[in-house]
């Protein structure tokens, strides 16, 4: 009797158990780390998370919702479409267990949508945000049972594309810069009296976190000035140098801006310089020292030589598109063809002579045109 008594409580205790087993379809969790380049722009809560199991057969899905809460907006810049955001394709969460590791990933648009605007929040605001993964059932279960902690994976951000306006010392302009996680800066900006086709360039290696100096360039590579300031409260603003002179500079994001097209941009060909001191000079400044000299020289040449500077730069876009095989060199063709024709009718029309100014611009432009051909 005392047997069958030990016996029968036996078969109970593993019948709980096997019941508890078969139950249990969540864990306890608690963040063990966030990884990348922009860990620092999110707090995870130290709260513990439920990890869950849900479906039936072969296939489970193992989901975690994760609070979290936005230190600093990403890069200082908050107005951003989340297409100017792109995350590193490896970007999960990892789950921490006994002899087993899962990789969640964001489980829908929308809730990469919502991690990707929590990103360029405002400090303080939070978002509970939604990871999920397929699983084989045993190592769902495996998981469940062992699991403890995880881990937020290459949490490594681009930012693509973005415009920016405003000035440079007195001078509007207008800006596209790219930032990749790991800390390279390229972009292209042009003023706006003189338009697109007359385009200046800068990369850096330097984190837009931080103080940073960046390169401006021409499209010969020459180093033609220096950029040298921070993001901060959706102001990019500091001082500006070439030829020994400094311009203050502040701009902010545009959202009705139209991006530059920098694909064809050789931004691997520009060689940073030891100090960024713009020992060159800058084709903007200078073009904007034209307004100066139209005291003494003619406003029909100050026009004629934007005219030429636009199509010397068009022209340069088009044979480094066409070298790349790029079929778009077609339709900056057609721009090309435009610009060319507007240059002809102020040839025609021009009026006046060359002041001082106005011929060391043109010979400038000249010599550009020259180094250009040589390519």
């Amino acid at each position: 009797m005392v047997y069958a008594m030990k016996l029968s409580t036996l078969l109970f205790s593993s019948l709980i158990l096997l019941m508890a087993a078969c139950s249990k379809d969540s864990a306890q969790l608690t963040c063990e780390a966030v990884n990348g380049y922009q860990s620092d722009a999110i707090t995870v809560s130290e709260e513990p998370f439920t990890l869950e199991q849900s479906g039936e057969g072969e296939t489970r899905t193992l989901s975690i919702t994760v609070k979290m809460t936005a230190n600093e907006h990403i890069s200082g810049i908050t107005e951003l479409d989340p297409s100017n955001i792109t995350l590193d394709d490896d970007f999960c969460v990892k789950i921490v267990s006994d002899g087993i590791e899962q990789k969640l990933k964001l489980d829908s648009d929308s809730a990469k949508t919502a991690f990707v605007s929590l990103l360029k929040a405002k400090k303080g605001t939070e978002a509970n945000i939604k990871f999920s993964a397929k699983v084989a059932k045993d190592d769902a279960k495996k998981t469940l049972n062992n699991a403890k902690q995880f881990s937020i994976e290459d949490l490594n951000v681009d930012l693509k594309n973005i415009t920016l306006s405003g000035n440079i010392g007195k001078y509007p302009v207008c800006m596209t810069i790219n930032v990749e996680h790991e800390g390279k800066i390229t972009g292209a900006y042009y003023y706006k009296r003189m338009g697109p086709g007359a385009l200046l360039y800068f990369k850096s290696d330097y984190s837009l976190t931080s103080p940073m100096t960046i390169p401006e360039f021409d499209i010969n590579g020459n180093n033609t000035g220096s950029f040298e300031g921070t993001f901060k409260d959706d102001v990019f603003s500091g001082k500006f140098t070439t030829r020994g002179n400094t311009y203050m500079y502040s701009l902010r994001p545009d959202a009705s801006g139209v991006p530059i097209d920098l694909s064809a941009v050789p931004f691997d060909s520009f060689e940073l310089p030891q100090t960024a001191s713009g020992s060159s000079d800058s084709d903007g400044i200078d073009s904007y020292d034209s307004e100066a000299s139209s005291s003494t020289g003619s406003a029909d040449i100050d026009d004629l030589l934007d005219s030429y500077e636009r199509c010397i730069d068009k022209c340069i876009t088009i044979m480094r598109k066409a070298k790349n095989n790029d079929p778009t060199a077609l339709t900056d063709y057609a721009e090309y063809v435009s610009e060319m024709q507007d240059y002809a009718e102020k040839l025609e029309n021009v009026k006046g002579d060359f002041s001082s100014a106005q011929l060391q611009r043109f010979t400038r432009l000249m010599t550009k045109a020259a180094r250009a051909a040589q390519q």
